[in-house]
């Protein structure tokens, strides 16, 4: 257990395993116990004195006080500055700032009423009253009656708004809560699970998320699991090491983001909750534990390619390390992180290389086991994820249904998507019934190809064909229906006509129809055009209208 004493936490030995607190992004050694004072703010010091790797209040501290055990004898911590070994120093600084943290379960759950009192207390009434299958910031900004950009501005520059939030945040369990919907769903994964995590925090980046969400499951699932700005999240951003404007930055974002939701009808289609913590340390064991080894294979040759391929530039220099950013064709943005010092060549382009694979399989098994525990599958977007998971061709009917790209759909607003398919539900059910039974006998005629091959099969092969015939189909039934009505009323007013009657509902009163066209005519097309309606596909062409050139 960790002995906590004075204001600032250094490592004096460097024999011991070391672990993280979880999703606090701190480096600790093991065994720990925690016991702060109080108001006392405890911290782990980068080894070049300039950098707070992570700073956090002892009541957060209490709430992820659980580690994995440790070998060898403790490694003691005081509040007198004494200098660290090299190696532990270096480990530290090496994992750096990037979100990537111990994945134990919590064994000891500290008392919070014990330094917090009655206003600890206050705060659980009130998440009890309102935490439900909602996400904690909706019950909030409902609370609050913020409706618009303008309460947004309003209540991000109050002081007291972070502070309000935090009392709120610090006492909602970290846990991963199964899902109980009977319908089709799926796990948003990093890129699009509203949290910015390996991708932006800003507005454009937050609203482009959902895009490429909808985009991506709105033809099969009837909900989608994302995770938003979890409250672990938010207390991480309340350290001293973040910039006050980057905490309003991102909590206006998810604020707007919100509103959006509701404003385009998703938020019906969304469940919300927190993922597993993304361990770097552990990664590779959690794969084999989740009967995922093929997943360890393929890093090899995954880090060989950052490292061929990707292009690092190193910003700081210190005595055991050094500070780089990096970037690469499978990376969304430019990464940055620390490793050891020493290293040159192909040896430092290969240790960055990893490092930047470690955080982003650390993200990557925190996806897949949190689907795991929700029974979803996975909706992964990040370009090296996917190019992990990938790598191995295995096509099962959801993943095929994640790689079913509609590309004519892609001026089609989201607001438009969701709303068509409330409005014709029937018709959607029909569409999706038929995508179902495509996908299925794909899977079991043993297609070969990974589910991105065999998903372009069903589009090319199934899909394109049958919105053309629909075209195909009520194109001929318009030209006969104005071919022949040409003959009693000319052609110039039965062309007009025509397309009057194109949008004219299937019950039209007897007495209106024989008014627009002779009567046999007119009901002809109206059966052969209600055979077009009840076709498979007949939704999707419709939905082709939506979208913009």
């Amino acid at each position: 257990m960790l002995t906590y004493v004075g204001s600032v936490i250094r490592t004096t030995t460097g024999q011991n395993e070391l672990a993280r607190w979880c999703d606090l992004d701190i480096y600790v050694a093991l065994p720990l116990v925690v016991s702060p004072g109080r108001g006392r703010r405890p911290a782990v010091r980068d080894v070049c004195g300039e950098n707070l790797l992570y700073k956090v209040k002892a009541t957060r501290l209490r709430r992820f006080a659980a580690l994995r055990p440790a070998s060898g004898p403790g490694m003691r911590l005081s509040g007198r500055p004494r200098p660290a070994p090299p190696d532990t120093v270096r480990h530290l600084v090496r994992e750096g700032p990037n979100v990537s943290v111990c994945c134990s379960a919590a064994s000891n759950i500290y008392d919070r009423g014990s330094l917090r009192g009655n206003s600890i207390l206050s705060t659980e009434t009130w998440v009890s009253r309102h935490m439900n299958d909602r996400f904690w910031l909706y019950n909030w900004i409902d609370e609050k009656a913020i409706k618009s950009e303008k309460d947004i501005d309003r209540v991000v520059k109050r002081r007291a708004t972070f502070g309000e939030l935090e009392r709120i945040a610090e006492v909602i369990p970290y846990t991963t809560e199964e899902v109980s919907h009977e319908g089709p769903y799926a796990l948003a994964g990093r890129g699009m699970d509203l949290t910015g995590e390996l991708d932006c925090y800003a507005w454009n980046c937050q609203k482009k998320q959902v895009d490429v969400l909808f985009s991506r499951t709105w033809h099969y699932f009837d909900k989608i699991v994302v995770t938003g700005l979890t409250p672990t999240r938010f207390c991480q951003m309340l350290d001293s090491s973040y910039d006050s404007q980057f905490r309003k930055l991102v909590l206006a974002s998810q604020l707007r983001l919100l509103l959006y939701l509701r404003d385009i009808g998703a938020e019906a289609n969304l469940i919300f909750r927190q993922k597993t913590p993304a361990c770097r340390q552990h990664f590779e064991e959690h794969l084999r534990e989740s009967g995922l080894s093929h997943l360890v294979d393929a890093a090899a040759p995954l880090v060989d390619e950052l490292a061929l391929a990707g292009h690092y530039t190193i910003d700081r220099r210190c005595d055991d390390h050094l500070h780089y950013t990096f970037e690469h064709p499978l990376l969304e943005h430019v990464q940055s992180g620390a490793v050891g010092a020493g290293l040159v060549g192909e040896d430092l382009a290969r240790a960055i290389a990893m490092d930047v694979f470690k955080l982003y399989s650390a993200h990557m098994v925190a996806d897949i086991r949190t689907s795991r525990i929700v029974k979803a599958p996975l909706a992964a977007v990040v370009g090296l994820h996917r190019e992990t998971l990938y790598r191995v061709p295995a096509a099962d009917e959801h993943s095929i249904a994640l790689e079913l790209g509609l590309p004519f759909l892609n001026g089609v607003p989201v607001k438009d998507l969701i709303q068509i398919r409330n409005d014709e539900y029937l018709s959607f059910e029909k569409f999706r019934t038929s995508l179902r039974k495509a996908i299925k006998e794909k899977v079991t005629s043993a297609t070969e190809g990974g589910p991105t091959e065999v998903a372009n099969e069903i589009s090319r092969d199934i899909v394109l064909p049958s919105l053309n015939e629909i075209a195909l189909k009520l194109n001929k039934a318009q030209k006969v229906l104005t071919k022949k009505s040409a003959l009693s009323v000319g052609v110039g007013v039965a062309a007009t006509m025509i397309g009057a009657i194109a949008g004219i509902p299937l019950l039209l009163p007897a007495g209106v129809a024989s008014a627009l066209l002779p009567s046999a005519h007119y009901m002809k097309y109206l059966e052969e055009k209600r055979d077009i309606e009840l076709a498979d596909m007949y939704f999707l062409w419709k939905l082709q209208g939506k979208a913009t050139p």
